[in-house]
C-alpha cells in the first residue's frame, strides 16, 4: 500500500508517505520557501506517548529517538495514515 499526504494545521506543514515499508515524515514551518526535509522514520525508534481527537483533528504526542514530538494530523488524513504505519510495523 502506498500512502502520500501534505497537509498545514497551526502554522506547520506537514507531509507523511509510505511506501515500500518505509515511513517518511517531514515538518517546517508553513512560512518556508524550501521543501520539506523527508525523515525516515523506524518503528523499533518510535513510540506513541498519547492520541487525542479534538474535533477534526488528532493530536498525537510521540518519542522518537528521545526526542518528544507533537503532531497535529487531520482525521480525514488520520486514519489512512494508521493504517499505513501499522503495515509498516506489521513487515518490520
Amino acid at each position: 500500500m502506498t500512502f502520500s499526504s501534505k497537509w498545514t494545521v497551526h502554522g506547520i506543514s506537514y507531509a507523511a508517505e509510505v511506501d515500500h515499508g518505509f515511513l517518511l515524515w517531514g515538518a517546517a514551518p508553513a512560512s518556508s520557501c524550501e521543501p520539506l526535509e523527508m525523515k525516515r522514520v523506524v518503528p523499533s525508534d518510535f513510540e506513541v506517548v498519547s492520541r487525542v481527537t479534538e474535533g477534526k483533528e488528532t493530536v498525537v504526542t510521540a518519542v522518537i529517538l528521545g526526542r518528544t514530538v507533537t503532531v497535529v494530523i487531520p482525521n480525514i488524513v488520520f486514519g489512512a495514515l494508521e493504517l499505513a504505519w501499522k503495515r509498516v510495523n506489521d513487515s518490520a
